[in-house]
């Protein structure tokens, strides 16, 4: 009897060691998967920093490409006051104005011209009809 209850002591020491090495090996698969849930956390954290460090250097960017634009209209815009304060432009223009004034004269002068050979044109085909 004492040698049962020997084995089956025994049996019960190695069902125990068994379930403490597979608890201790749960255990262990739990802080790995821990570990990794910690290394991915860590990592999102990381790609978070990246992603607006990007934004950060993608809104610099776009600044100074404004700057850089604005830079160039205000010398573009100094050139042409430049331009326009100019003497020899002041007389172009000038020149451009008398030009314009010229055409449009001519252009009144050849619509009265063509009123006038109408006004003939009628004057002849009513002479015409008399006769």
């Amino acid at each position: 009897m004492k040698n049962e209850r020997t084995e089956d002591l025994n049996h019960l020491i190695n069902e125990n060691n068994k379930y403490l090495n597979l608890r201790e090996s749960i255990n262990s698969k739990i802080d790995d998967k821990e570990n990794q849930i910690s290394k991915i956390s860590e990592n999102i954290n990381d790609i978070d920093k990246n992603i607006k460090k990007l934004e950060l250097s993608i809104k610099e960017n776009e600044l100074n490409q404004l700057d850089n634009e604005i830079e160039m209209f205000t010398k573009d815009s100094e050139k042409l006051k430049e331009i326009h304060n100019n003497e020899a432009f002041k007389s172009f223009k000038i020149t451009i104005n008398r030009l314009l004034q010229y055409i449009n004269n001519i252009s009144k002068l050849s619509k009265s011209i063509q009123k006038k050979e109408l006004e003939n044109i009628k004057k002849n085909q009513e002479i015409k009809t008399r006769l």
